[in-house]
């Protein structure tokens, strides 16, 4: 569906019983929305202390800019795409400083650092997939060397089995 300002959300079903809801947009408005809303349904359990797991990457131009944002909560997704000047979004800069939430996702401390020195974000809760791939199964080559530059077009780097 696309909505008036040109934001599309498409809703994609695995298995006839898996829904992921995404929103593309570039539009704070729509940003505020979809995290007030994702709130409301993945409150984490404060029983258990554990914060809820969301996923965070990063797209960039080859310049190395980053240009998307892309987070997953359960099955919903958005991908926000950054206009030039970029309008603040109060509740972007929220959630990601929430300690109620966990970010993760592969070359997790050049992504937060990207955020931070183009965008002002500041996560605060984040853990890396790739470290903890390398540590669960032995194997260094998933680790990604800390200050390596990004490559084939995303922050996250070459993802390809070695």
């Amino acid at each position: 569906m696309r909505l008036a300002n040109g934001s599309i959300i498409s809703e994609v079903t695995f298995n006839g019983i898996n829904r992921i809801l995404t929103t593309v947009t570039d539009s704070p408005h729509i940003v505020r929305n979809w995290i007030n809303t994702t709130r409301r349904c993945n409150t984490p359990s404060t029983s258990s202390g554990q914060p809820q797991v969301v996923g965070l990457e990063v797209s960039c131009v080859p310049d190395g800019k980053i240009v998307l944002l892309q987070l997953c909560v359960g099955g919903r997704c958005l991908i926000y795409k950054f206009q030039r000047p970029l309008e603040p979004c109060g509740e972007l800069l929220a959630f990601l400083d929430n300690s109620q939430f966990c970010f993760v996702g592969y070359g997790m401390e050049q992504v937060t650092y990207g955020l931070q020195r183009e965008h002002g974000f500041s996560v605060r809760n984040t853990a890396d997939l790739g470290d903890m791939a390398a540590s669960k199964l032995g194997r260094e080559d998933l680790r990604r060397p800390a200050g390596a530059p990004g490559e084939g077009g995303d922050a996250g780097g070459d993802r390809g089995a070695g």
